[in-house]
């Protein structure tokens, strides 16, 4: 197997794990939601809350849970979604736009996804392993796709 092909297989195994780990904070979400105003002392509703500062439900209780009313967990499940329908679409039509735009997105992503983890560790007080694991894996997503995004103008270029 090709690096490239092992390339591709990442990033589409990356988008789902990604996908599965924003529908997880997405559930946590509802149910942080709706146990918060039967006892919103309690800060250990999830696997993942270890302790005030490690703790997923601390995040998801947070103001910055949500932007415009949709919760930033559903933003996720846009976003992986979005990489993941467009990088199948690049390998079908093998367009180099089509992976411009997925690098894009990737780094709006990212970038999004890195301010969010910044207001864990500074406004919020309180990390969400799980917030940063989606963080890790967009930007991932991201280097792997400019990767791709280079080396295929590359070839494109070549052959002309």
């Amino acid at each position: 197997m090709t690096k490239i092909k092992i390339i591709q297989i990442l990033i589409i195994a990356m988008c789902l794990l990604g996908l599965a780990v924003s529908i997880y904070l997405y559930k946590l979400d509802l149910k942080v939601e709706k146990l918060d105003q039967q006892n919103p002392q309690d800060f250990k509703i999830a696997p993942c809350d270890i302790n005030a500062w490690i703790s997923c439900s601390a995040v998801a209780k947070s103001e910055y849970s949500e932007i415009a009313n949709v919760k930033v967990a559903l933003m996720g499940i846009a976003g992986y979604i979005t990489l993941l329908i467009l990088f199948i679409v690049f390998l079908i039509y093998r367009k180099l736009k089509l992976l411009y735009l997925f690098a894009a997105i990737a780094l709006f992503g990212a970038i999004f996804s890195t301010y969010l983890t910044g207001l864990e560790l500074s406004v919020i007080n309180a990390i969400c392993p799980w917030c940063v694991v989606s963080n890790v894996l967009m930007l991932l997503i991201l280097g792997l796709g400019i990767y791709l995004y280079y080396r295929f103008r590359k070839m494109e270029t070549k052959y002309r």
